[in-house]
């Protein structure tokens, strides 16, 4: 197997684990956190999928590093993310927008061969692989649905019975 093909399949278990917990989200507290500094719940899913959306645009050559940095942050003097990502209300557009973004990157990796891996990519003020670049993603991703998953036992959200919230795991 290549190694495209490797994080395509790795990929597809991502967005699997996402989507079990995503979706048990309380429609009535997307906008709960934990803390005031936090973000919100519904505000975790959206920067899931705007993030992973604005690194597909980069790589894609179709934002600059400075255009994703203000689509992440905001402009002006507060760059809040907080204020950027805004309120959310709709878990069914979140969710729709994390399988869309998904498909934003599988569909780049389809258009790659091992070759392109390793082609240079800055992000993050270094000069990194392209595979860098996806390993970098993919922790932002896991990370963030980290938080989902905790946010969600603070909340008292339990898990589906018969369901393990980790997903499926390379040999099971």
């Amino acid at each position: 197997m290549s190694t495209v093909a490797s994080l395509i399949a790795l990929k597809e278990e991502m967005l699997s684990r996402t989507m079990q917990v995503a979706p048990l989200c309380p429609r009535e507290q997307l906008m709960w956190a934990p803390a005031p500094d936090a973000l919100t719940l519904g505000q975790l899913l959206r920067h899931m999928h705007r993030s992973e959306y604005n690194r597909m645009r980069f790589l894609n050559d179709l934002i600059d590093h400075k255009t994703y940095y203000v689509l992440r942050h905001g402009e002006g003097d507060s760059k809040d993310l907080k204020a950027t990502l805004g309120a959310v209300t709709d878990l069914d557009a979140e969710l729709v927008a994390l399988k869309e973004a998904h498909a934003s990157t599988i569909r780049t990796l389809q258009g790659m061969t091992d070759a392109d891996l390793t082609r240079p990519t800055e992000w993050g003020g270094k000069n990194r692989t392209t595979l860098e670049f996806f390993i970098l993603m993919f922790e932002h991703d896991a990370h963030h649905r980290g938080q989902v998953a905790t946010y969600l036992r603070m909340l008292g959200v339990e898990k589906p019975t018969g369901r393990d919230w980790r997903g499926p795991v390379y040999g099971r």
